[in-house]
């Protein structure tokens, strides 16, 4: 299930890499103290790889850039979409809209004005948008020494570690095996790289469209929890185009 928030505000000032900061303000959401809990310390296992299966996309509106201060001004109104495979946690989010429509970003006084929710209606072939960055990678170790490599759309290993990791991810919340897999393509006449500091690391991820087909649980899961690795500090979030 997806979620679309409209905040309405004057101005909101926010550092050009700002995830850690929208991480928190949807974790302060889940008003359920034990489930919160859960989605910190356990999520979602799959042998001794845990998935939290939540993503959130970036704030898009109107904004201006203050160079000089590393800083994105937003002005009037910002969107932003939560999803998430697990509708307890789209649940205990929208609980906290009842409670209260103000939230506090970065200290700034923010107010709730719309909500819209979005299900995914069965599909074997979708095409998507990247509403944050799709970050795809993998580690070793050289010299003692651990190195991240990052890859591109351009990349086959893109779209292997991609499906690999969307099938682990369906084990790790049903417990068994998907029927299928999926196929997916770069479909964007130019792909956008972004560079992000998330807690004084350097995260890459590429803005871009692509199409995803085959297995439907799948698509569904790529379209609640996101693509790619690191959808819970806001990567890999996706909607529908």
């Amino acid at each position: 299930m997806q979620m679309k928030l409209t905040f309405q505000f004057e101005s909101l000032y926010l550092p050009f890499s700002y995830n850690r900061i929208l991480q928190s303000l949807v974790l302060k959401w889940l008003n359920n103290e034990k489930y919160a809990e859960f989605i910190h310390n356990e999520g979602f296992k799959f042998g001794k790889r845990k998935y939290k299966l939540f993503t959130f996309s970036k704030l898009f509106g109107n904004f201006e850039i203050d160079k000089s201060k590393k800083l994105f001004i937003f002005k009037n109104q910002a969107d932003f979409i939560v999803s998430s495979h697990d509708d307890n946690f789209m649940k205990y989010i929208a609980l906290s809209f009842f409670k209260e429509p103000f939230v506090f970003i970065k200290n700034q006084k923010v107010e709730v004005i719309n909500v819209q929710i979005k299900k995914f209606e069965p599909s074997n072939k979708i095409r998507v948008v990247t509403k944050s960055p799709v970050t795809v990678y993998s580690t070793y170790y050289k010299n003692g020494r651990k190195w991240v490599n990052y890859f591109s759309p351009f990349d086959q290993e893109f779209y292997k570690i991609i499906r690999e990791n969307l099938i682990r991810k369906y084990m790790a919340f049903y417990k068994k095996e998907p029927k299928g897999s999926i196929c997916i393509r770069h479909i964007g006449k130019k792909a956008k790289e972004q560079v992000i500091n998330y807690k004084n690391t350097v995260v890459k991820g590429w803005i871009s469209t692509f199409e995803l087909e085959g297995d439907e649980e799948l698509l569904e899961l790529a379209f609640n929890s996101g693509i790619g690795s690191k959808n819970s500090i806001g990567f890999g979030c996706i909607d529908l185009i």
